[in-house]
């Protein structure tokens, strides 16, 4: 419990199992170092048992997330909940082909699959009216055709396309009052 308390006083997000059964000098050496990382081998198991258990291999989860430059800054909670999020509405290999997405924060993603949905989903005439409402997206695109694996990646573009695609949508550099306030005004834009 001595360990879970300096961690919280570090405020240290990204930390492994590893890290609190460690040799004091390797904790220590953890506590005092700059930034935070999780442990490889935990994310793959994470989403490997989360998703389709055995079935998938944890070296090409890494592999597929080792592209990603800030790939083990994001805690494991938040890939939890991306997980919780995205499993009900897609399919484990979707979720694998776009593995990527589940660093991301969570009120993000839901901001953009929920719009992405409902823009298939609906007619012609209410996709126009949501077309003018969030400016961000394609006006060319036909909804209606969109499968599960472009929403999600569409998703991902929409999330970077603010940073300039370089990996710096992972921080959430916006105040959470102000994000979750906006996330209540697209929800009943989109309802």
């Amino acid at each position: 419990m001595n360990r879970l308390s300096k961690l919280q006083t570090a405020k240290k997000q990204c930390f492994s199992l590893n890290h609190l059964v460690a040799a004091q000098k390797i904790f220590n050496t953890y506590i005092n170092s700059f930034g935070s990382k999780v442990c490889s081998r935990d994310i793959a198991i994470l989403i490997a048992t989360s998703l389709q258990g055995s079935k998938i291999c944890k070296k090409t989860i890494l592999n597929n997330l080792r592209r990603h430059k800030y790939w083990l800054h994001t805690s494991l909670h938040i890939i939890h909940e991306n997980i919780c999020l995205l499993k009900p509405n897609f399919p484990d290999q979707v979720i694998l082909d776009n593995c990527h997405l589940l660093l991301y924060p969570v009120l993000d993603i839901e901001k953009h699959i929920n719009y992405l949905q409902k823009m298939r989903n609906s007619d012609s005439k209410t996709r126009e009216k949501f077309r003018t409402e969030m400016d961000t997206y394609h006006n060319n695109l036909n909804y209606s055709k969109l499968t599960d694996s472009q929403i999600l990646s569409l998703t991902l573009y929409e999330i970077e396309k603010k940073y300039h695609y370089s990996g710096d949508g992972i921080w959430n550099k916006q105040d959470g009052a102000r994000e979750e306030k906006q996330m209540k005004k697209s929800q009943q834009i989109l309802a």
